[in-house]
């Protein structure tokens, strides 16, 4: 999984991002998010390896200061 962005800083400071296989939020539980590992912000790029195969990715990128996702379906993977 190869994710880019656009920073707006040029520290050091790391990002972390994770990933959730399932939904459940929309049946009214929890999603269960794995830690891929962290990069620089500055960098504007990040790649890891996602593992299992699933229907929906949910991917977290946690700042100090914020939090963003986005969400990756079949339909938009190269399998």
């Amino acid at each position: 999984l190869k994710l880019n962005w656009k920073a707006l800083s040029d520290t050091d400071t790391p990002a972390k991002f994770y990933v959730a296989r399932t939904n459940n939020v929309k049946y009214g539980a929890k999603d269960e998010y794995e830690l891929l590992g962290s990069a620089k912000i500055k960098n504007g790029t990040a790649e890891f390896n996602i593992g299992k195969k699933a229907d929906i990715y949910k991917i977290l990128m946690e700042t100090p200061n914020h939090r963003l996702n986005t969400w990756i379906t079949p339909t938009q993977t190269n399998n």
